[in-house]
C-alpha cells in the first residue's frame, strides 16, 4: 500500500509499538486519506479524533487561504473516512462550543 503522506510511516511504527503495551489506541491527528488511515488501523489504532476549527466556509477561507487544510470538503469529510477506515470510534473535536453553536445556527439559518 502506497501511504500518502510522509508522517504516516512514523505513525504507523508508532502504533506498532503502543499496541504492544495498550489495549486501545485513540489518535487525534490531521485529516488523512482513508488508505492512510486504515495504514495506522492495521498497525493498531482503534478510535480517531479531528478537530475542525470553523464551520462556516468562507471564514473557513479566510483562516486556511494555502496548503493542504484549503480543501473545505476534504477536511469535513474526514470523520467518514476514518469510519471507512475500520475505527471503532471516529469523534469531532469542536474547539469553542459557544462558538460552534453559533456558527451551526447561522448555517442551518441559510438553509
Amino acid at each position: 500500500m502506497v501511504i500518502e503522506h510522509n508522517h504516516a510511516i512514523i505513525q504507523q511504527a508508532a502504533c506498532r509499538v503502543m499496541a504492544r503495551y495498550f489495549s486501545s489506541i485513540a489518535l487525534e491527528i490531521f485529516p488523512m486519506t482513508q488508505s492512510d488511515y486504515q495504514v495506522l488501523h492495521r498497525a493498531g489504532a482503534d478510535s480517531l479524533t479531528v478537530y475542525q476549527e470553523v464551520y462556516d466556509q468562507p471564514v473557513y477561507k479566510e483562516v486556511h487561504p494555502k496548503g493542504p487544510k484549503t480543501d473545505y470538503a476534504f477536511r469535513l469529510l474526514t470523520p467518514e473516512r476514518g469510519a471507512a477506515a475500520g475505527f471503532r470510534a471516529v469523534n469531532i473535536g469542536a474547539g469553542n462550543i459557544k462558538k460552534r453553536i453559533k456558527e451551526i445556527k447561522k448555517i442551518m439559518d441559510q438553509k
